[in-house]
């Protein structure tokens, strides 16, 4: 059974990491520069970002053994040796970078997945740099990332069976590590 921990980029990343269990790493944006090891697969939903970050990281000396994973506008588009490939299309809504890690991880043939640092709340992301940046809040005030729930909740049937999350709105809707998966 294939498993792996979807990393993204809110700042209980480092809390949610210390408590998940050890199961391989899909990273997302600015992850895949914070952990320079072992990926299995790096997914962005912004293919220029990924293009310049798969390159940071390579200059940085991090793993460049896996699989990169875009909204790509061809699919001809490589960075540092590694072909960026379109993600899977024809799932309802786009949501944000760690939805689409979350369809490409199962189209990838992974069956658990465990969010760590994709609470869907909040408004502030971890930077390459490592600083915190406040987005800005949404026209009805709602949390920077409320907006993106939406494509989550329509596919909620395929997700409930796969994902599993350590914090926030993710962990209250699919439930935590403790929940068993279906």
């Amino acid at each position: 059974m294939k498993r792996a921990l979807i990393v993204g980029s809110a700042p209980c990343v480092f809390d949610d990491l210390i408590d998940a269990p050890r199961w391989p790493i899909i990273a997302i944006n600015y992850a895949g520069l914070r952990n320079t090891g072992p990926l299995e697969l790096w997914v962005s939903l912004h293919f220029r970002l990924l293009a310049q970050l798969i390159e940071q990281r390579e200059k940085m000396g991090g793993d460049m053994n896996f699989k990169a994973f875009s909204k790509v506008p061809r699919e001809d588009i490589v960075s540092c040796g590694i072909p960026i490939q379109p993600a899977p299309t024809g799932r309802v809504g786009n949501g944000s970078s760690g939805l689409l890690a979350v369809f490409t991880a199962i189209d990838q043939g992974y069956e658990q997945l465990i969010l760590c640092g994709i609470p869907m709340e909040g408004c502030d992301t971890i930077q390459a740099d490592g600083k915190i940046e406040t987005r800005n809040r949404g026209r009805r005030g709602m949390d920077a990332f409320e907006r993106f729930r939406h494509p989550w909740v329509l596919n909620e049937k395929l997700l409930k069976r796969h994902v599993r999350s350590m914090s926030g709105w993710t962990r209250e809707y699919f439930g935590g590590i403790d929940e068993p998966f279906a």
